[in-house]
């Protein structure tokens, strides 16, 4: 099981290759992100996920949908493995929003609602 979290879950190219890069790889790029993603929607976080022997690449996607107290925020984790075209996978994830942090401040708000 893979922890994503801020330093490890960034999307977009990585320094090291999230899965291993075996010597008959075709394409060694496929090994250091997911790929493109749709405009729509948000990628949180590419990551390895490993089942049994197989390494594959992981995005965790927001789609700004609804968020429910009972069911939570619809995500949505897709799986690929490198080099091996139409087998990727797809999970639905719920998941809780959490407060990390509250700020104030004092000043005239900009580019928002207006006071009347």
């Amino acid at each position: 099981m893979t922890n994503v979290n801020a330093t490890a879950g960034m999307t977009g190219r990585h320094k090291q290759p999230l899965c291993p890069i075996p010597q008959s790889a075709r394409d060694s790029e496929e090994y250091y992100s997911y790929g493109a993603s749709y405009y729509a929607i948000e990628p949180v976080a590419d990551f390895p996920v490993i089942i049994g022997e197989d390494c594959f690449i992981a995005r965790l996607i927001n789609w700004f949908g609804s968020y429910d107290e009972k069911t939570g925020l619809f995500a949505q984790l897709t799986l690929r493995k490198p080099e091996a075209e139409g087998q990727e996978r797809g999970y639905t994830v719920n998941g809780r929003r959490y407060i990390t942090r509250i700020s104030t401040s004092i000043g005239k708000a900009e580019g928002g609602a207006e006071v009347l």
